[in-house]
């Protein structure tokens, strides 16, 4: 029922930039709005009981478990003031987006939660990630093969990663004033990268891979 209330309500405003959602719980399956979407709120994943589901890392077979905001294809937006709590999976994911802003973002999770990276994105370009607060079970900000001109700044993480190839390298990252926190104390913080052509200036907790 909630899924087809937000679709109808979100068809039926007549070109309105907002469409107000009453404070309360919404039980939601994936649903899909066209933009433009704007606004604040939180997306809560209802877990830990899905997390011992998330086997992806471990059996090629698996079902993989629903993104909480998923950005496929997207030029010219941005995402603030909102709020990802215990997601099944990953938090936010950007595919083949361009120019896009993510800013006053709050990502959580337990540090023992399974494949929930705060911000993935594959094949993006123009990324700016800024004032955001990310503490989660696996990497804040997860960079994939084929982005570029991606800037992350202002913000305390527990861990980064870049997974770029050859053949998709991630060009033109820049990390300026990054505090990586860690969240694992049985393990020791490093920095990894292979494939990824960058800068980093300013306050660095931990040194740089590039």
């Amino acid at each position: 029922m909630y899924p087809k209330s937000f679709l109808r309500a979100w068809d039926d405003r007549n070109g309105a930039s907002i469409v107000y959602v009453l404070k309360g719980v919404y039980l939601l399956g994936p649903v899909v709005f066209s933009g433009p979407c704007r606004g604040g709120g939180t997306f809560d994943g209802q877990v830990p009981f899905a997390w011992q589901f998330n086997t992806c890392t471990k059996d090629i077979n698996c079902k993989p478990l629903p993104i909480s905001l998923k950005c496929n294809s997207m030029t010219n937006f941005r995402i603030e003031y909102l709020r990802s709590v215990n997601s099944k999976q990953t938090h936010i994911s950007f595919l083949r987006c361009e120019n896009v802003n993510v800013s006053n973002v709050e990502v959580l999770a337990p540090s023992d939660s399974p494949s929930t990276d705060g911000i993935k994105m594959r094949r993006s370009t123009d990324i700016r990630i800024s004032n955001n607060r990310i503490s989660t079970g696996d990497d804040c900000v997860a960079i994939l093969c084929g982005s570029s001109n991606i800037d992350v700044f202002k913000f305390r993480c527990s861990l980064c990663s870049f997974e770029c190839s050859k053949k998709f390298p991630c060009k033109n990252i820049v990390l300026p004033d990054i505090n990586f926190v860690n969240s694992k104390r049985e393990v020791s913080l490093k920095s990894l990268c292979s494939n990824v052509i960058g800068r980093s200036f300013g306050l660095q907790s931990l040194l740089p891979c590039f």
